[in-house]
């Protein structure tokens, strides 16, 4: 299935940044329902779920648990994934590996 490239809405600036330093059809992993990725061109091919109600961990503390943990990272190397999104709302990354987005205020990307 080829991946859509503009958003419903037309706003696909979050896509388009992510896009400008990866190929199309790169392969990423969001961290939560980040299915903006998809509008750069490239290639959701792992989620990584907070979870939902009471049991949802904010992307902060998966950052953490990520960053501490570099095993999670070895395996999504292996399964061909370039690169994590995630958006952080009102705190910025757990590690300065963590790069913003240009031209967005919540979205960052760790290159893997």
């Amino acid at each position: 299935m080829e991946a859509e490239t503009t958003s419903p809405s037309g706003d696909n600036s979050a896509g388009a940044a992510l896009a400008s330093y990866y190929p199309r059809a790169t392969e990423v992993a969001c961290l939560g329902d980040l299915f903006w990725a998809r509008y750069g061109g490239l290639k959701v091919t792992a989620v990584i779920d907070p979870g939902h109600g009471e049991g949802a961990v904010s992307a902060a503390q998966i950052c953490q648990a990520i960053d501490q943990n570099s095993s999670a990272l070895d395996l999504l190397r292996q399964k061909h994934i370039s690169v994590i999104v995630s958006e952080f709302e009102r705190a910025a990354p757990c590690s300065s590996q963590w790069r913003p987005l240009e031209k967005s205020r919540n979205f960052y990307y760790l290159p893997l």
